[in-house]
């Protein structure tokens, strides 16, 4: 099957049919590092002298992955509220159906439903445009 816009493997390959190819998810990856990287002052500077700044980058890797992990828990929200199913979500995760809703749906919300389920993520509402 062909997905708008894409191949005939569109939907073999994690991401496509939702327009992310393998250059797009490169972007992404080098956006991320760039930002956990620069975050610091003077970190990037610092990771060839000093073998204390590996424990700077350790924090904000850490903090990069929270701030990541609190965005795909926004991302499905929003995909399960377009209408999207849990088939489509997980095959984009590369995990099961089951799996995807067990984890994004919070205990005792209705997992088998039409529900959304209410994300487990803490904190702010992502910026507009996110």
């Amino acid at each position: 099957m062909t997905a708008p816009g894409g191949g005939p493997d569109s939907e073999a390959r994690p991401g496509a049919a939702a327009g992310l190819d393998e250059a797009g998810a490169e972007h992404v990856r080098e956006g991320v590092a760039a930002a956990i990287v620069g975050g610091p002052d003077g970190l990037r500077e610092t990771l060839d002298s000093d073998p204390a700044s590996f424990l700077a980058l350790v924090a904000a890797a850490r903090v990069g992955a929270e701030e990541a992990d609190r965005l795909l828990h926004r991302a499905v929200t929003g995909a399960r509220q377009a209408g999207h199913s849990w088939e489509a979500i997980g095959r984009l995760l590369g995990v099961s159906r089951q799996a995807a809703q067990q984890r994004f749906t919070a205990r005792g919300a209705s997992a088998t439903g039409t529900g959304t389920g209410t994300p487990r993520a803490p904190g702010p509402s992502p910026p507009a445009g996110c």
